[in-house]
């Protein structure tokens, strides 16, 4: 069987999760193929990116900026993004997984399986732009009808999914796959950490600057303690800057925290984990989420994790003594100091686990097919080079 995977609207460091979702999907999809192949379609600029070993490769004749502009014109208009489509007709899969919330091209030779990450675009659509709410709105529900099957990364993705868009009549073709986690790489602790995260205690937050990640809040609660003398801690950030930091950067001057306060950029994951490890506390104020990668992969490697209490980390198992209002600085200096880390209350899963998941629900929607099709399975271990490889 030929499995496609889209990778049409990644876009390096600025998907925050779904970026770490997406690239332990690929690296591990090799292994849990089994006798199928896996062919990637990905545009020309990110193509070098994803040469994986035993995991055929296609690639689009466009650009990134040519792609999203096509991906937009065919959710708003009666445009149609014909070269795409021709890629996905040659390739002639068995079935299609689209990992980012929507099926483009719109049209598809094959079963499709959709991922869902989210629903920010109904519960906080004032943090969007005009556009990117008309975009949403036009291809998110064209999606789910179109697709075969849907994953969502949470129960409670899932049951806000079906309730929004009355989906009740298709619950059972809609199951969760929850993110897993990375196993610590040793040499990661080793990395320097710059003198300012070693020479004194810090938290941690990981996480791009939209405002629903409340930043403003974690920085107003600490500012209440550090007036007081009671914050012995730095507070570093990574992550993508959005058009929200500048607000954010006013506010730490504003509140006097600028020698509190540091924000580290985007950083590799090797960085990323050598943070967590370095850590006194990794801190998550979000007010949505569809998962919380970072919550699990701290958690995992033995730190006090300090969340928002929201309803999916009490379904990834956060005890209530780490979820907290961060609007009463009392509650983050009580989880602060609050003995031991934090065990999560529900097992987690590797991510090889997640793609072994997620390509058996992928095979399920082929196999609905197969019911009206005698022709037999692909087999081909060859990589597939499509419209300039």
């Amino acid at each position: 069987m030929r499995i496609v995977v889209s990778l049409l609207n990644f876009r390096p460091g600025c998907i925050g999760g779904t970026e770490t979702y997406l690239r332990e999907l690929v690296a591990n999809l090799s292994a849990a193929a089994g006798r199928d192949e896996i062919v990637l379609v990905v545009d020309r600029d990110i193509a070098p990116e994803f040469r994986t070993p035993g995991v055929g490769l296609a690639v689009v004749d466009a650009g990134a900026r040519s792609v999203v502009c096509q991906r937009f014109l065919e959710a708003t208009t009666p445009y149609q993004a014909r070269g795409i489509s021709r890629v996905f007709e040659d390739l002639a899969p068995d079935v299609a997984l689209f990992p980012q919330q929507v099926i483009f091209p719109k049209q598809v030779p094959c079963p499709a399986v959709v991922v869902v990450h989210d629903l920010y675009h109904l519960q906080l659509p004032e943090n969007l732009t005009v556009l990117q709410r008309w975009y949403r709105k036009s291809i998110y529900q064209h999606s789910l009808n179109s697709a075969d099957r849907i994953i969502t990364v949470s129960d409670y993705t899932r049951r806000s999914l079906i309730a929004h868009y009355s989906l009740d009549d298709r619950a059972a073709q809609i199951e969760t796959v929850h993110h897993g986690f990375r196993l610590f790489e040793p040499g990661s602790a080793a990395q320097a950490t710059d003198e300012s995260t070693s020479a004194h205690p810090f938290i941690y937050y990981p996480a791009v600057s939209h405002p629903h990640k409340n930043h403003l809040q974690l920085f107003r609660a600490i500012s209440r303690l550090n007036a007081v003398g009671e914050f012995p801690y730095r507070v570093l950030l990574s992550g993508a800057k959005t058009r929200h930091w500048p607000k954010l950067e006013h506010e730490i001057r504003r509140l006097g925290l600028r020698r509190v306060v540091e924000h580290l950029g985007f950083l590799p994951y090797s960085r990323v984990q050598a943070l967590y490890r370095a850590a006194s506390a990794v801190v998550f104020p979000s007010s949505y989420e569809g998962f919380g990668i970072p919550v699990v992969e701290a958690a995992t490697l033995g730190k006090k994790v300090i969340t928002s209490d929201i309803e999916v980390f009490r379904e990834l198992g956060v005890p209530a003594a780490f979820r907290i209002n961060f609007d009463d600085a009392r509650e983050l200096q009580g989880a602060l100091a609050h003995p031991g880390r934090t065990v999560l209350e529900r097992p987690v899963q590797s991510w090889a686990e997640t793609t072994r998941q997620t390509l058996a629900i992928v095979r399920k929607a082929a196999a609905g097919a197969w019911t009206v099709s005698s022709e037999p399975a692909w087999t081909g271990d060859d990589a597939i080079s499509a419209r300039a490889a």
